[in-house]
């Protein structure tokens, strides 16, 4: 009787089963990688939108430049004037108004459970939401903006100063 050797062909199912399983690891550190940058782009998304914001409240009291000697911006009645479009047929402190109107708009609908106010404030880093902490002091104007981020589960801030000419 002679002795033949036989010669494997293709894959045993244990290798087959390795790889598989190899594969699948892999796969899952691809989808949590793909998550945290969602929430990492979701938070930059939401940081960027609120200096956007804020620099267009800037903006508006540099235009509005009148109100920003009398530090009318520093007042928290907003309301809407139809004709402060243009600074025609609109007095300074009507235009103020307005302008923290359409501000409080824009950010309820851009930045989550949105909150923002502008004031005069020598510490302009401190305050929450609900408690913006203006302390009525300096010749600056705070912009403080903040928001909910749902993917770090916290509340975030944004804030610039501007001089209050």
């Amino acid at each position: 009787m002679s002795r033949q050797c036989i010669w494997q062909q293709g894959f045993s199912l244990i290798e087959v089963l390795v790889a598989l399983a190899v594969i699948s690891i892999g796969l899952l550190g691809l989808v949590g990688l793909q998550t945290q940058t969602q929430k990492i782009s979701s938070n930059a998304y939401y940081q960027t939108q609120a200096v956007i914001i804020s620099h267009d409240m800037a903006e508006r009291i540099r235009a509005n430049s009148s109100s920003s000697y009398q530090q009318l911006y520093h007042l928290k009645q907003a309301v809407k004037f139809n004709r402060c479009r243009t600074q025609t047929g609109c007095n300074p402190q009507s235009m103020a108004k307005n302008d923290l109107f359409e501000w409080h708009e824009t950010i309820k609908q851009q930045l989550p459970q949105g909150v923002g106010v502008v004031c005069i404030d020598s510490t302009p880093s401190d305050g929450s939401p609900s408690a913006s902490a203006c302390d009525h002091q300096g010749t600056h104007y705070a912009i403080k903006l903040w928001w909910y981020d749902s993917a770090a589960n916290k509340i975030q801030r944004s804030v610039i100063r501007k001089r209050a000419e």
